[in-house]
């Protein structure tokens, strides 16, 4: 895990964005008008919270492996079918 400071992501590394950071009103901040996902918060450390915010990449949920794949359809699928013997 990076190296903790109020304008880096304590995720990743890059920039926050973080408006309080940066000298601005905190109505000015990404986090004000968009949802970040509780399992974000849940992947800091408790040493972590409260020292840096996280950046809007970050705070986006993670999605599931099976929402991940795209099923194809029959008529697309790679593998050829099993013949029993």
């Amino acid at each position: 895990m990076p190296e903790s400071n109020s304008v880096q992501c304590p995720l990743c590394g890059q920039s926050n964005q973080c408006a309080m950071a940066a000298g601005l009103a905190p109505a000015q901040c990404w986090c004000m008008t968009r949802p970040v996902a509780p399992e974000a918060l849940q992947r800091l450390p408790p040493e972590r919270r409260g020292l840096a915010c996280i950046c809007p990449q970050c705070a986006r949920p993670v999605p599931a492996a099976a929402d991940m794949i795209e099923h194809p359809t029959s008529e697309e699928h790679p593998c050829p079918p099993t013949t029993s013997k």
